[in-house]
């Protein structure tokens, strides 16, 4: 019989293999390529989050926006953290696209914000 924390005598509250491949699973959904089975606190917030990590059609999710999220988790994760890869536009993806363009201006990780400021409008370019 179990504890009264883990009832369940099937759980072995061992990290094995199968728990080691779903992380890569969760990582791989995410966007990042060649995935470990680390759970980084970025993946361990992004498991407590309960964001979905695959195309959610039926809500209106789209593949390119999908694409878009988890190439933003592969390129700025020190900035965003991990997003949702559900293919749906929103505060999320929107948030991440600030920090995004926040890091390319150069700001750090400690003075981005992902707010569209004074400091991120002075650094974006004028095109003519």
């Amino acid at each position: 019989m179990g504890s009264p924390l883990w009832p369940w005598n099937s759980f072995s509250r061992v990290f094995d293999e199968t728990i080691e491949n779903s992380v890569k699973q969760l990582k791989t959904d995410a966007g990042l390529v060649n995935p470990d089975g680390v759970v980084t606190t970025n993946f361990m917030a992004a498991l407590l989050s309960m964001d979905a990590f695959q195309l959610l059609l039926s809500y209106g999710g789209s593949a390119d926006i999908r694409a878009f999220q988890q190439e933003m988790n592969r390129k700025y994760e020190a900035y965003i953290g991990i997003m949702p890869c559900d293919g749906i536009y929103g505060r999320n993806t929107n948030t991440a696209f600030i920090y995004a363009l926040q890091a390319e201006e150069g700001l750090p990780v400690g003075v981005a914000n992902g707010n569209f400021g004074s400091t991120t409008k002075n650094c974006c370019p004028t095109i003519p």
